[in-house]
């Protein structure tokens, strides 16, 4: 946010202006300073009468839980609910959580994820396939080189499943790109980080190699709808998978593939992560196993 706009500098009326516009707003997603900011510029009771102002909001959210949400927009909520327009609280834990992984990414690396001219490309994606093609251009591995030119396989799975959750990650709330475009954005930056030399194109491959192993059990399970605990679970998945390459951008990025001849999967860091990102897609595929008996039976 703009400094210009935080500690109250910007009026009541200016964002009441600017909230007006967004007449189709059914959930509003709060992060940090900006949760301060609205609840100043909301918190008149006549605000929340008004039912010009977010009329289709149903829902406030906020990574910082339930009963912040309550405390700080509490005049908000009452007045719309007065007004038969009741707006109801709740937290976006899984969101935060791929937030804070999404910070120690952009720090370990030095690479600013939602500004790469990667992320912009992916923004524009309405299926695999495109997010597929994206990335295969970002992929400048030698493709004479029979196991490299299988990257796009190996990705597959992974894009297949982390593009049918987008939508449970949190379809972006906080950010200009949602959970799964900032991730594969993390493919491509990898991609492009091994470009030129065969070991880190080596050692790139079999980090892609293991993670397609694990999503690969969980291409079926896309089409299920997501409970709760699974929802959970899938949060998971996605800071495991960018702290993953996190660790193998760094160490592409550092040169220490090629110095040291050795394999990032066999790093403790990155085997330890890898085997936290096993255990959680089999817990997933087992409780999307249960969802499909249940809808089955019903």
């Amino acid at each position: 946010m703009p400094t210009e706009w935080q500690d109250g500098e910007i009026d009541g009326t200016t964002w009441h202006e600017l909230l007006r516009s967004f007449i189709g707003v059914k959930t509003l997603y709060l992060c940090g300073a900006l949760s301060r900011e609205l609840s100043r510029a909301l918190e008149v009771d006549e605000i929340g009468l008004d039912p010009g102002m977010l009329p289709g909001l149903q829902e406030l959210a906020s990574g910082f839980g339930k009963l912040y949400v309550d405390s700080q927009f509490v005049s908000f909520i009452h007045a719309r609910e007065a007004a038969g327009l009741p707006v109801h609280s709740s937290s976006t834990a899984s969101f935060t959580i791929f937030y804070v992984a999404l910070e120690e990414y952009e720090n370990m690396t030095n690479t600013g994820l939602r500004t790469h001219p990667l992320a912009v490309k992916l923004l524009l994606c309405n299926s695999p396939s495109d997010v597929l093609a994206v990335l295969d251009r970002a992929n400048e591995f030698d493709r004479s080189r029979t196991h490299n030119g299988s990257i796009s396989k190996w990705l597959k799975p992974t894009v297949n499943v982390l593009y049918a959750f987008s939508e449970t990650l949190g379809g972006g709330a906080g950010l200009l790109f949602s959970p799964t475009e900032v991730i594969f954005t993390s493919f491509g930056v990898l991609l492009l980080a091994a470009k030129d030399v065969y070991a880190r194109q080596d050692a790139v491959a079999d980090v892609f190699k293991c993670i397609e192993s694990c999503f690969r059990r969980l291409e079926v399970y896309t089409e299920v709808p997501p409970t709760a605990a699974m929802t959970d679970i899938i949060a998971k998945i996605a800071v495991e998978v960018l702290n993953i390459f996190a660790i193998a951008t760094k160490e592409v990025k550092q040169g220490r593939v090629e110095r040291f001849l050795e394999k990032l999967v066999w790093r403790e860091d990155m085997e330890d992560a890898l085997k936290r990102l096993d255990r959680l897609t089999q817990e997933e595929a087992r409780m999307a196993a249960v969802q499909i008996l249940r809808l089955t039976q019903c």
